[in-house]
């Protein structure tokens, strides 16, 4: 009985380290690709484009991150448009609202979405990793469910939040979430292992602990310690005017302006 027990934690343990290794032999750009193809899943993109999302309005969390910005109108960028949920929102505050999405079928859907509801919001098929902006053009940036985490590396990361920063009017602010949870460490074992896979694979030398398929569907990068995201903020260029680490959520949330 007792080698039946200690086999059965054995595997246990075992599926979980193996359950752990796709974000370390996977590329960025095969984690993104991965992405992609869970969201052009018809099933989960009717899912995010039908009525009960669209209609559904901020969550309570993003409605407190909204309540933070300090341009309350003017001209918003929504990264991770979707099917509209959150542009239709800001639409009917009177922001003149514009989405991106790395799905084609939502890009096409949100717009119509929204003119059904008597708003007019425009949307294009970008990466957010690789946006191309044009500078000094927008008052808000917002991004949420916490899309920042969605961005495989850190490199790429800041290199998208200072692509935000040039397309910022000035005294714009970007509001925006991230996979926040103090508990995703891993102790100095663990990592070198998942190096060394990684290294051996020709894979992701870019993986950080924190790095994981959230829910086996889409990447996610967990902050584990404020200093992480913050320090991220800050290198790319980015003041903190407000920011929250919820201790009931997996959600962390900021409120950045660029530097001065």
């Amino acid at each position: 009985m007792a080698i039946h027990f200690l086999l059965g934690k054995f595997f246990l343990r075992m599926a979980s380290f193996l359950r752990s290794l796709p974000v370390v032999v996977m590329k960025p750009d095969d984690l993104i690709r991965f992405s992609r193809e869970t969201y052009l899943n018809p099933s989960f993109r009717n899912e995010w484009t039908g009525d009960t999302i669209t209609d559904s309005g901020l969550q309570a969390d993003e409605q407190n991150l909204y309540e933070q910005l300090p341009c309350q109108t003017g001209r918003m960028l929504v990264l991770g448009i979707g099917g509209g949920r959150e542009a239709i929102f800001f639409g009917r505050r009177g922001y003149q609202v514009e989405g991106i999405d790395f799905i084609p079928e939502m890009v096409n859907c949100a717009p119509e979405n929204a003119k059904r509801r008597g708003i007019d919001i425009k949307a294009q098929v970008q990466e957010i990793s690789q946006l191309r902006l044009p500078p000094n053009c927008y008052d808000v940036v917002w991004f949420t469910r916490p899309l920042y985490s969605c961005i495989p590396a850190r490199k790429k990361r800041i290199h998208m939040l200072a692509a935000l920063g040039d397309s910022l009017k000035t005294g714009g602010c970007i509001g925006c979430q991230f996979h926040w949870d103090p508990l995703a460490r891993l102790n100095k074992k663990a990592i070198f292992i998942r190096r060394l896979i990684a290294i051996l694979t020709l894979g992701n030398f870019s993986w950080q602990p924190g790095d994981m398929l959230w829910g086996g569907v889409e990447f996610s990068h967990a902050f584990s310690s404020k200093n992480e995201v913050l320090e991220e903020f800050n290198q790319a260029g980015f003041l903190v005017a407000y920011s929250d680490f919820y201790d009931h959520s997996p959600r962390g949330c900021a409120v950045l302006m660029k530097k001065t």
